[in-house]
């Protein structure tokens, strides 16, 4: 850390001013045997003899409470174990509170680690808390789901929901790890492994065609395997992911810039589960953001049709909705709005314009969204009366 402190004498009148740089440092670990194997170290070597709060997701510890209390007495000489019933309905600040509740029961120290165990949003609240507690103490994330591993897993935010609104509050803060271990996808449940396909589809959409292509091969089987086989791929798919999104993130970590590639499918889709009461996975919601923004560039004449129906069809093969029966241009309008509050009153609206590939739309009217809204649906139903299994079309 680097500092420097100069004053300045202006006619009688003193003034001082501080620089502070804090750089950033954290790592993304895939474990050699399993993260709770007692034969593997890439948790406890960041452990060693600290005191840990571990909070675990209800679902996650149902299955693997042994195997994570048996691995915490053998590596972890203090720690307690939190078990959390977490959804994004109830990802809310009196959640976090009741992690820093058992922080102060415990008398967790300064030099404390908070572990959480679990999918997206108990790492939100898991982070949220050890960002607060003693003004922030060490936190490792260990994901357990797609979206956790690919998407939350590898960047510093962690918020929370208020008055209706997604992620409304929260902070920036890094972990001291991220431990991505991919066997626990095989016992995830399907529709989140297709909510987190989602995302990296969004990745592959607007940053890489080499990945697009993996995952068009690929998908189908990597969700029947629960991304176990073919090791390989899954392995290969998971990796690229992590790293293009890292590379993203890289430089702008607290977004000092508020144009970020990644947005792309983030737009609307706040607005989207929000107005649903979180009733649809977030994964589903970034799913039809990618076909409306989309849409305006085929509108905008930025994306050609062919490659816009390239993405829907990816999208309706591994179950992903590609239109809400209920969705209507006063919401995609709304959706904008909030998008603008949010990004320093600019838009930045990412749209694809060529698979792998994006550029900012900063302006969108009301006949675009109409027209982008006609040609979603046009195509949905094209391709669903062709005799998909399942309809792409969702009613919530």
């Amino acid at each position: 850390m680097t500092d420097s402190l100069t004053k300045e004498n202006l006619g009688g009148v003193y003034s001082f001013h501080i620089n502070d740089s804090l750089p950033i440092s954290y790592s993304v670990i895939h474990p050699r045997y399993g993260v709770f194997d007692p034969r593997d170290h890439a948790l406890s070597q960041f452990i060693k003899s600290t005191t840990c709060l571990v909070v675990v997701d209800q679902a996650v510890d149902e299955i693997y409470k042994n195997k994570i209390s048996d691995y915490l007495n053998k590596h972890v000489l203090t720690h307690v174990k939190y078990v959390k019933n977490t959804s994004e309905d109830n990802k809310t600040l009196q959640q976090v509170e009741s992690i820093c509740d058992m922080a102060i029961e415990m008398q967790l120290p300064r030099n404390g680690v908070i572990v959480g165990v679990g999918g997206g949003v108990l790492l939100d609240i898991a982070g949220f808390a050890a960002s607060i507690y003693r003004r922030g103490i060490d936190y490792i994330r260990i994901p357990t789901t797609l979206i956790g591993i690919v998407d939350v897993g590898v960047g510093i935010k962690h918020a929370v929901n208020k008055n209706g609104k997604k992620s409304i509050i929260g902070t920036f803060y890094p972990p001291l790890a991220t431990i991505n271990d991919i066997r626990f996808l095989a016992t995830t449940p399907a529709s989140d492994l297709i909510g987190g396909i989602a995302e990296i589809i969004k990745l592959a959409m607007v940053c890489d065609a080499a990945l697009f292509d993996l995952v068009e091969l690929n998908a189908t089987n990597l969700l029947k395997s629960h991304f176990q086989k073919p090791s390989r791929i899954s392995q290969e798919i998971i990796i690229l992911s992590e790293q293009i999104m890292l590379q993203n993130l890289s430089g702008n970590l607290f977004e000092y810039d508020l144009k970020r590639t990644v947005d792309f499918g983030h737009t609307f889709s706040p607005v989207i589960e929000a107005n649903r009461r979180f009733s649809i996975k977030h994964g589903y919601a970034v799913a039809i953001d990618m076909v409306i923004s989309s849409a305006l560039a085929v509108i905008k004449r930025l994306l050609h049709i062919d490659e816009f129906k390239r993405l829907l069809a990816l999208l309706q093969s591994v179950g992903l909705p590609t239109l809400l029966s209920t969705l209507d241009v006063s919401e995609l309008i709304a959706g904008l709005e909030q998008a603008k509050l949010h990004r320093g009153g600019q838009l930045n609206l990412v749209v694809p314009v060529g698979i792998g590939n994006a550029t900012f739309v900063q302006t969108v009217d009301k006949m675009e969204l109409e027209n982008a809204l006609a040609l979603s649906h046009h195509y949905t139903e094209h391709v669903a009366h062709k005799g998909l299994e399942r309809d792409q079309c969702f009613t919530v």
